[in-house]
C-alpha cells in the first residue's frame, strides 16, 4: 500500500471520529432545546389552567348576592341561610368548621362541585381527599386563597371581621367603618382593583407539596401582621401567597377579570383594601374606625 493510500485512510478516519463528537453535541445542544421548551410548555399549561380555575371560582363567587340579598358570601363563617352538601353527598353541619369556610360553599353552586377548587396541578390532592371524604382538609387546602379579611368578611374573628361587635349584650356596634370589607357589590370603590382569589399554599397537607389554602393574609392587617421576606419554603412569609407561575400568582379580581402580579405588585395595599384604594396609599394602615 503506498503511503498516500495510507495518508488517505488517516484522514477518513479522523474526519469520523469529529463528525461522530460533533453529531453528540448536536444532539445534546437539542436534547437541551427540547428540554427547555418542555419545561415553557408545561409552565404555560400550568398558569393557563390556574387562570381558568380562578375565573369559575370568581364568576361563582359574584353570582352568589344574586340569591343572597345583595351580598357577597363569607370567607369565614355561617351563611344566613342553605344546606352545604359534602363529598358522597352528605349534609356538613352548619357549626362544622368546613361548612364556615369557603370552598364548601363555592363548591355547592359550581358546576365542576369541589374538583373545580383544585388546578390540575392539584388533582391528585382532590382524588386522595375524595377518597377519603376528607371534607374538612377540602376546605382547608384549595388551590386558591381568598381575600377574606377585606372581600366577603372573615366572621370568626373579633379584629378581622368587618362587622365585629363589642363585648357584652349592651350597645353592641360594628367596630369598622361600613366601607372596611367589602361585603356588597355596591361598596367596592375600584372592583377591578380588589383581589378576591389569588394562588396560594401551604403545609397543611402531610406527604404532599405545595398544596393550596383558602385564607391569604394581606400584606398589613388591622392586627399589626405584616408580609416578611418571600420564602417559598414558608407559606405564611407572604400571606400564604404563592409565586409559582415564575415569580408571579394568578389572581381574580372583583369585577371578574383574571390577571398575573409579581411580587411588588402583590405587595400593594391597593389591591386588597378598599379604604387603601379610596386613600390611595400603596402601604395603607389606617384601618378607620367608626
Amino acid at each position: 500500500m503506498s503511503n498516500n493510500t495510507h495518508s488517505r485512510n488517516q484522514a477518513r478516519r479522523g474526519l469520523t471520529l469529529i463528525e461522530l463528537l460533533t453529531a453528540i453535541a448536536v444532539v445534546g445542544v437539542l436534547s437541551s432545546m427540547a428540554f427547555a421548551v418542555s419545561v415553557k410548555v408545561k409552565d404555560y399549561a400550568a398558569k393557563t389552567n390556574e387562570c381558568a380555575t380562578a375565573r369559575q371560582l370568581v364568576s361563582t363567587f359574584l353570582l352568589y348576592p344574586n340569591d343572597n340579598n345583595g351580598t357577597f358570601m363569607r370567607g369565614s363563617g355561617e351563611e344566613p341561610k342553605g344546606e352545604l352538601k359534602g363529598f358522597g353527598g352528605a349534609t356538613i353541619s352548619a357549626d362544622k368548621e368546613e361548612a364556615m369556610r369557603w370552598p364548601w360553599k363555592l363548591a355547592n353552586l359550581m358546576t365542576d362541585g369541589a374538583s373545580g377548587l383544585f388546578t390540575s396541578e392539584h388533582q391528585d390532592y382532590y382524588q386522595y381527599l375524595q377518597s377519603r371524604h376528607d371534607n374538612y382538609n377540602l376546605s382547608l387546602t384549595p388551590s386558591m386563597a381568598m381575600n377574606l379579611v377585606f372581600v366577603g368578611g372573615n366572621y370568626r374573628s373579633s379584629t378581622l371581621a368587618p362587622d365585629a361587635k363589642t363585648q357584652g349584650r349592651g350597645n353592641r356596634k360594628a367596630i369598622y367603618a361600613y366601607d372596611y370589607c367589602v361585603t356588597r357589590p355596591d361598596i367596592a370603590y375600584k372592583p377591578s382593583d380588589i383581589i378576591v382569589f389569588v394562588s396560594a399554599f401551604s403545609d397543611y397537607a402531610e406527604g404532599w407539596e405545595d398544596v393550596g389554602f383558602y385564607s391569604a393574609v394581606p400584606p398589613i392587617s388591622p392586627d399589626g401582621m405584616r408580609w416578611g421576606s418571600y420564602t417559598e419554603s414558608i407559606p405564611s412569609s407572604m400571606g400564604h401567597v404563592h409565586l409559582r407561575h415564575n415569580n408571579e400568582a394568578v389572581v381574580a379580581m372583583l369585577d371578574g377579570s383574571v390577571r398575573m402580579m409579581g411580587e411588588d405588585e402583590l405587595r400593594d395595599m391597593r389591591h386588597w383594601s378598599n379604604q387603601a384604594i379610596i386613600a390611595n396609599d400603596p402601604n395603607f394602615a389606617d384601618f378607620k374606625q367608626n
